[in-house]
């Protein structure tokens, strides 16, 4: 009975050291081949021989790839030996980390080797298993298809289509900012020449009596009609430029500007409310230039200049000059009424107060249509 004893004993031994050494021997073939994709799930810090239990990185076999070298999918394989493999038993297969590839097709891998793995047993099959999952990525090495791929292509379409829109859109604003730049140099050299230019009439030094603003003769000069202004061409279009300057000092102490300088302020602020409106009635003229220039202004002495122009043609011809052609036509008072009510109505819709209008305040166009003026300052 010892004697059998030491024989099962001797024969265990023989296989333990047999399966150890067929382990060492396949690891090394494994450590040669994949390198660093092969690791260890866990370190042995003690040396203490453990049965295999790898971890494998594996991609698509070869480099005659459908997709030119490109890498769309991987996994690794875990291997799980028991202490007689291969003698004995077969390895615990794991698929994991798996990437670009669908769950069933996962499933079907997992099935095929472990289906494998029973065939071969009693021989090491690491490494056939592996070529196996690799010729299996080879397989599925494409581009995905769905919802990411699609999703990367219409991200950069939308890329580029929003670069393009905001060329587009900077060029347009540069155009726009070249057209301000050339209305206000156009406006600049407008001022320049009004204050240049010599006066042929000058305005009165009493505020209780502001003369008709002065009338400036320019080459620019167009066509001169009765009233206190000029007209004032310019590329594309023509104003009515009409100028008050007021030139007092303070008589005595007890006389004080105080009323003025408050009417001033009050006609600044009405001023900055008729610039914020788009006067579109064809029945009113719009004010193109409102300026008020503050050369002194305090409670015991006044120098202002206040200049503004209106949109009134060079051919338009003020109502009193033309008072004959109601003679010959008479349902042009008609359309003088129905106008210029058509032209008040907005001024009332728009909170504006008009002024006390007279003649001098219509204009008759060159289509016998009417207009009116002066309804805001005169």
């Amino acid at each position: 009975m010892r004697e059998r004893r030491q024989t099962g004993c001797t024969g265990n031994s023989d296989v333990a050291s047999e399966a150890r050494r067929r382990q060492e021997d396949e690891r090394l073939v494994l450590q040669s081949i994949y390198g660093d994709d092969l690791v260890d799930a866990m370190p042995n810090a003690w040396k203490i021989w453990r049965p295999l239990d790898l971890i494998l990185h594996l991609k698509p076999v070869g480099s005659a790839s459908v997709t030119s070298g490109k890498i769309y999918v991987s996994l690794d394989l875990h291997v799980k030996c028991p202490a007689t493999y291969p003698l004995s038993g077969t390895p615990l297969l794991l698929l994991e980390n798996v990437k670009g590839v669908a769950r069933k097709d996962v499933e079907k891998l997992k099935q095929t080797l472990d289906n494998k793995a029973m065939m071969l047993s009693g021989n090491e099959i690491i490494l056939e298993l592996c070529q196996i999952v690799q010729e299996f990525l080879y397989e599925r090495n494409k581009p995905p298809e769905g919802s990411f791929f699609d999703g990367m292509l219409q991200l950069q379409a939308a890329s580029e289509h929003e670069r393009k829109r905001q060329r587009v859109k900077s060029e347009q604003r540069a155009v726009e900012d070249v057209i301000e730049f050339q209305k206000k140099q156009e406006e600049n050299l407008m001022w320049r020449k009004v204050e240049e230019s010599p006066a042929a009439v000058t305005a009165s030094s009493s505020l209780d009596d502001a003369a008709c603003p002065r009338i400036f003769l320019l080459p620019q000069t167009l066509n001169f009609e009765k009233g206190c202004g000029f007209f004032f061409g310019l590329q594309d279009r023509e104003l009515f430029i009409s100028e008050w300057t007021f030139i007092a000092s303070a008589k005595s102490a007890l006389h004080s500007f105080k009323a003025f300088i408050a009417s001033l302020n009050e006609l600044e602020a009405k001023m900055r409310l008729i610039s914020q409106i788009t006067i579109s009635q064809p029945a009113l003229y719009s004010y193109e230039l409102l300026s008020v220039q503050r050369n002194k202004l305090t409670p015991s002495e006044v120098n202002v200049r206040i200049i503004f122009g209106q949109n009134i043609n060079a051919s338009d011809k003020n109502l009193p000059s033309q008072i004959d052609i109601f003679e010959t036509d008479m349902m042009l008072l008609v359309r003088l009424a129905t106008q210029l009510l058509n032209g008040l109505q907005l001024l009332h819709d728009n909170s504006i107060a008009h002024l006390s209008l007279d003649l001098r305040s219509v204009w008759l166009t060159t289509k016998r249509n009417f207009r009116l003026s002066d309804y805001f300052l005169r």
